[in-house]
């Protein structure tokens, strides 16, 4: 059978994919090599190879290449709202909601080091099969967080929620994104247990820090 043939194939497995023991290994093999090498130099051969399985059934499992890319961002995406999810459920103190929430973000990327590189890299590659899926899952996260925090956060200005979200995010997603790069600035490994406790008080502190300024902001407004 010929590449282009192979490549228009449909997805045809009667199997979910998320109880498939075959298909979880072809994802898991997908993720690693993307992380490791970027979209470009990933092929279906590499990944086949990679898990261990014929390159056919990847075919038959996802249909397509883009249709895997697509799914192995999908299950992170859907794995971090769950969490954020579920550290919301707890209600409580503002301060308590946004620690939860940072708990279970940097939970969710200690467990998932190679999703920071793999969304960077899919971003610069400007790769218009996965940009919308990208905007979906960041759309379905801002919704999340701005509804979780419309008692507090003003609807528009510099401590709104749409910065709120971008600030919250960057501090936690660029640690692992540089994290190669830290450990020869710092002379000291950005993963290991003792740098991840430290960098979890920093990022607690800068969330506490925003929160007793909305706090206080919204305070003085009713004032």
């Amino acid at each position: 059978m010929t590449q282009a043939k192979e490549t228009t194939q449909f997805h045809r497995s009667k199997t979910p994919i998320e109880t498939s023991a075959r298909a979880l290994q072809i994802l898991h093999a997908a993720d690693e090599l993307l992380a490791e090498r970027g979209p470009d130099q990933v092929s279906m051969r590499d990944i086949a190879e990679r898990a261990g399985v014929n390159k056919a059934l990847i075919f038959y499992y996802f249909g397509s290449r883009t249709q895997l890319f697509e799914k192995v961002l999908e299950r992170y995406y859907k794995s971090h709202a769950k969490a954020l999810g579920a550290a919301f459920a707890g209600g409580g103190t503002v301060h308590e909601r946004v620690r939860r929430a940072i708990d279970a973000y940097l939970d969710f990327m200690d467990s998932n080091h190679l999703f920071a590189r793999l969304v960077m890299q899919e971003v610069a590659h400007q790769d218009d099969g996965q940009l919308p899926q990208i905007r979906a899952n960041l759309q379905q996260l801002f919704e999340l967080l701005k509804t979780e925090f419309q008692d507090v956060l003003p609807k528009e200005g510099p401590l709104s929620a749409k910065h709120f979200f971008v600030t919250l995010s960057a501090c936690v997603i660029n640690y692992y994104t540089y994290a190669k790069v830290l450990r020869g600035v710092w002379s000291a490994d950005p993963t290991s247990p003792e740098m991840l406790k430290e960098r979890r008080a920093h990022v607690q502190w800068l969330a506490e820090t925003i929160t007793t300024r909305l706090i206080q902001d919204g305070r003085r407004a009713e004032a």
